[in-house]
């Protein structure tokens, strides 16, 4: 305060923090740079500034950090952190330290393994429903796509679970079918991969057996420091040339996944041609339309004599035939 009892002027604003930015892929162990703007519990807004860490019960994720996470698991997909079913307890102390780190956090493991259930979980909803008849994947966008008609016959199944997906984005959809290859476990009250075994598209996964060899565990009686020493880079060697092998076997693999998918994509009588087909036939009623819908979904040939005629005419006197046999 000064002598005429005013009030001092307020002290000059703190600087901006700095821009986040992380060129290239991000180390395995990074250390937190500048600020990240989350969001936490019930929308509350706070800053995660550099050296500080934030203890809180639920993280609101957003984009960045569901990548860096997929990153996480991908760098950790590795014999040494990975069983077939699970990442072992190392691996998670791994995945949420360097995570925890990087965005100035202090989640348990818990937490971060709920979020990777949950995107597991979101990839098996979407796969479920690409492998059903009248949708399709648009790797450009990263949605799921259907004609009206088949979203709002899901709508009339009143699957809330599907539906959500109709206009939502899913991007880690390819990294996370690598991540698992199929494995549908999702903890308690899990069906088994082969509940969805029918629903999915086949891709062999089984991995050549040189892969197999290397992946056989050895015993041997102790050695000499020395011996260890160098046995043990030979052994650091081996298994990089088996992640490089392993790695370059899960590309082809994911290759001929989207081959099928493109190929599910192009068939020129799929059900979303039937359906658009349908659509612009006049003075069809919506219980006809709904009956048609039926004889394409059940049988393929169904769909190739209907698209196979030249006119609308000649299509709607073979639907109401077909309908009136049935």
């Amino acid at each position: 305060m000064d002598d005429q009892g005013g009030i001092p002027p307020p002290p000059p604003p703190l600087p901006p923090p700095p821009p986040y930015a992380a060129p290239g892929p991000p180390p395995l162990l990074p250390s937190a740079q500048g600020s990240e703007d989350l969001q936490f519990g019930e929308g509350q807004e706070i800053w995660q500034e550099t050296g500080t860490t934030k203890n809180c019960s639920r993280a609101s994720w957003n984009h960045k950090m569901k990548s860096y996470l997929i990153w996480l698991l991908k760098e950790h997909d590795v014999p040494t952190y990975r069983t077939r079913n699970a990442w072992s307890k190392e691996a998670w102390r791994r995945i949420v330290d360097a995570f925890n780190t990087r965005f100035g956090l202090s989640l348990s493991v818990t937490q971060v393994k709920q979020k990777e259930q949950d995107l597991k979980k979101d990839f098996k909803a979407i796969r479920d429903l690409i492998s059903e008849s009248g949708f399709g994947w648009d790797r450009d966008t990263m949605m799921v796509v259907a004609p009206d008609s088949v979203w709002e016959e899901l709508r009339a199944r009143k699957n809330k679970d599907a539906l959500r997906w109709q206009d939502k984005s899913f991007p880690y959809y390819y990294d996370i079918f690598a991540l698992y290859d199929g494995r549908y476990a999702q903890g308690r009250g899990c069906h088994g991969t082969d509940n969805y075994a029918n629903k999915a598209p086949h891709v062999s996964m089984e991995l050549p057996e040189d892969l197999h060899r290397n992946r056989q565990p050895s015993y041997s009686t102790p050695e000499p420091t020395s011996a260890k020493r160098g046995k043990r880079q030979k052994t650091n060697s081996n298994l990089d040339d088996f992640q490089e092998r392993y790695l370059s076997f899960k590309r082809e693999e994911l290759d001929r996944f989207a081959a099928i998918e493109e190929r599910k994509l192009e068939d020129p009588y799929s059900i979303q041609n039937c359906i658009v087909a349908l659509e612009g036939l006049p003075d069809l009623q919506t219980e006809d339309m709904l009956k048609a819908a039926d004889l394409f979904t059940d049988n393929k040939d169904n769909r190739e004599v209907f698209l196979s005629f030249s006119t609308k005419e000649l299509r709607l006197a073979w639907l109401k035939r077909k309908i009136q046999n049935t």
